[in-house]
């Protein structure tokens, strides 16, 4: 049959066609034209004949190997699957087993394993918050270790003084004294429960501020005041610099005033008889840095950062349950401002303090 071989020599087509082969085997036949020098004179025909068992047989031999490389392929993704998955669900399980740890109150457990990526991250954070858990605890103990020996003692002199009235063995002539230590007593209890209750409402927010525009010089002023008498006691001068009237701060004057009284309390704390204690504020761009210096014995430089934590107390620290640099940075953090800590050069520490908003009016101004 010719009309395969004519057609693909009129269209300039390749012609397929199913063709039976002289023993009547089913074949396929294709026909290529052959181009002559130019598209009109086309030199002939070539005509390809294949058993269709042979193209049945390549299918299936490609099939074979198809499906080979397909399982091939399979085993290997899944055991890339499964190496993958055991990388993923090792540290999943180790990080998970160490906040079961934690959850525990196994405090001191850490990470051992070298992860990568998100879960080296993760790894370094729960050891970081179970660092910062522990230092709390720590601080917890010794807080409740401190509040026990400032409230026992104070309370068992009062017991023991009341005692000795009430049972007739000091004579009413001379019970003043006595009576005098104990509202002295007292009184320092209640001035530790006091700051108790305010560094508890500062840090949860619920001790709201009460801003004015407040005369820089006055506050100094005012505060050097307060400390004179205890100063003078010990032979301590305090030195006030010199600054305009008109500089006025925005701060809840009540607070800061406080904030530099507890400053200036430590400072006469650790100040040697015959030294002195400086009370300065500089102009810090649109805001105020208040500088209180001592010429003590200064911080110690390894926990100089700890010195504004709740119930720390350093080992000269004296009296006090180190809550004053507590709640002197809870104020100063509230009025949007920082505080820090350092040693002076010549000798001495010196404490710092930053408040945002700062203006000089003209004229008289008012105090």
């Amino acid at each position: 049959d010719a009309t395969p071989a004519l057609s693909a020599l009129e269209t300039r087509e390749v012609q397929s066609v199913d063709w039976t082969g002289t023993h009547g085997d089913p074949m396929v036949a294709v026909f290529v034209p052959v181009e002559g020098r130019t598209q009109d004179d086309p030199l002939g025909v070539i005509a390809l004949f294949q058993s269709v068992d042979a193209v049945t047989r390549a299918a299936d031999e490609m099939r074979g190997i198809l499906l080979q490389t397909a399982f091939f392929a399979l085993v290997l993704a899944s055991l890339a699957a499964f190496f993958l998955a055991r990388r993923v669900s090792r540290p999943v399980e180790e990080l998970g087993e160490l906040a079961r740890t934690l959850g525990r109150g196994e405090l001191y457990a850490r990470s051992h394993g070298q992860y990568s990526g998100e879960f080296q991250q993760l790894a370094e954070q729960m050891d970081e918050m179970a660092g910062q858990m522990e230092e709390l605890l720590r601080s917890r103990t010794l807080f409740a270790a401190l509040i026990s020996h400032e409230i026992r003692t104070p309370i068992t002199t009062v017991r023991g003084f009341a005692q000795a009235i009430l049972d007739g063995m000091i004579e009413p002539e001379d019970q003043d004294p006595y009576l005098e230590t104990i509202l002295g007593e007292t009184r320092r209890i209640e001035r530790l429960l006091g700051d108790l209750l305010q560094l508890e409402r500062l840090e949860s927010g619920q001790l709201p501020l009460e801003p004015s525009w407040v005369p820089i010089a006055r506050l100094l002023e005012d505060a050097c005041k307060r400390i004179t008498p205890q100063a003078a006691a010990r032979s301590i001068t305090p030195e006030v610099a010199d600054l305009p009237r008109n500089w006025q701060v925005w701060a809840d004057e009540e607070r800061i005033a406080q904030v530099l009284a507890n400053l200036l309390d430590n400072a006469l704390r650790h100040s040697p008889a015959g030294g002195s204690i400086h009370l300065d504020a500089r102009p810090d761009g649109s805001a105020v840095k208040f500088v209180v210096a001592d010429e003590g014995p200064g911080f110690c430089n390894e926990r100089i950062d700890r010195v504004f934590d709740r119930f720390y107390r350093a080992s000269n620290a004296g009296g006090g349950v180190g809550l004053g640099l507590a709640i002197s940075r809870e104020i100063i953090e509230r009025h949007g401002g920082s505080i820090r800590a350092e040693n002076r050069p010549e000798g001495g520490a010196r404490v710092l303090f930053r408040l945002p908003r700062t203006r000089h009016v003209s004229g008289n101004t008012s105090e």
